[in-house]
């Protein structure tokens, strides 16, 4: 893992020198935004199946430091026309095509942690330059670029001030499939302490607590889980409604994009297309991939945790 840092060190100022000349992304900005265990990761890997859109992949993945060389090195080795295997494991992906969180690239742009993912002082990031990456990427790809990472999402303020024509896919999930999918998270983590150390540590922001966490009196663990939802949720939320006009947000339910992608793909094109950008769709993919396993199942609830979810959840979500 230290060689690639140090390539990434190798490259940093000669991928810097070649994306001075860049401004802003002239097409749409698109976040996959959302809290863990949401659905986002499922929504990249299908919207990159079907459609031309520019996105992170696992082998620019590699190139934080160097973004735009990244693109280019990427343009050579992915083919066009690809199928996602449509597997992850935590937001981790297997493949080169496959899409990547990008969490090296996003600690450093907004000078931020899995410890505190929040930016406490703006004049600290190099807004300009993030700015200048995004547009060199979309020099290099010709398409608009997606993302998804939590870390920018809980930064969706800063984000949109960067990038005027940023628009918003936000996956939400039923608040008892989701908690009981957390509380799986972290069972899975624990369980594989060894493995989550040498796979990018997954699951690490299964643990993280939003600003305000400490306001609250947790009976445990399932109760933490619940608070942080709630939490991020609602910081999520009065972020889209304050900052983002109603048109550059798609908010999507994740069992139902599950079961009928296509009508989600059509309320994506348009979303683009308010922005000025005709999303080219791959109608052979489109048509066949028509519905996907839910995941919304009762059989993935967890039996030894149901009763406490269940109440957490009329305690924190219930209106």
């Amino acid at each position: 893992m230290e060689d690639i840092h140090t390539v990434n060190r190798c490259l940093e100022a000669a991928d810097n020198d070649l994306t001075q000349k860049f401004g802003h992304p002239e097409l749409p900005v698109v976040a996959i935004a959302g809290i863990p265990r949401s659905g986002k990761t499922f929504i990249q890997q299908y919207i990159i199946s079907v459609s031309d859109i520019g996105y992170i992949s696992n082998v620019q993945g590699k190139f934080y430091l160097a973004p735009y060389l990244g693109s280019l090195i990427e343009k050579e080795l992915l083919h066009e026309g690809y199928t996602s295997n449509h597997s992850y494991f935590h937001g981790i992906t297997t493949g080169v095509h496959e899409p990547n969180e990008w969490g090296w690239f996003w600690q450093k742009w907004l000078n931020v942690s899995h410890e505190n993912c929040y930016i406490e002082d703006p004049s600290r990031v190099d807004f300009k330059g993030l700015a200048e990456k995004f547009a060199a990427m979309e020099n290099a790809k010709g398409k608009p670029v997606m993302f998804q990472n939590i870390m920018a999402t809980i930064n969706l303020k800063y984000l949109k001030q960067c990038f005027p024509n940023l628009v918003v896919v936000y996956m939400k999930r039923d608040p008892v499939f989701q908690l009981n999918s957390h509380i799986r998270g972290k069972l899975e983590a624990r369980r594989n302490e060894q493995v989550r150390q040498k796979k990018a540590n997954f699951g690490a922001m299964i643990d993280f607590r939003p600003k305000g966490f400490e306001n609250f009196n947790s009976s445990g663990f399932v109760e933490d889980a619940a608070i942080s939802i709630k939490l991020l949720t609602e910081e999520i939320e009065t972020t889209l409604d304050t900052c983002f006009d109603p048109a550059e947000v798609l908010r999507v339910d994740f069992d139902r994009a599950k079961s009928a992608p296509q009508a989600f793909m059509g309320k994506f094109i348009r979303l683009l297309k308010n922005k000025g950008y005709a999303l080219t769709v791959r109608q052979d993919a489109f048509e066949e991939l028509t519905s996907f396993p839910a995941r919304n199942n009762p059989e993935y609830l967890l039996d030894e945790y149901i009763g406490e979810i269940r109440h957490l959840c009329e305690k924190y979500f219930t209106v």
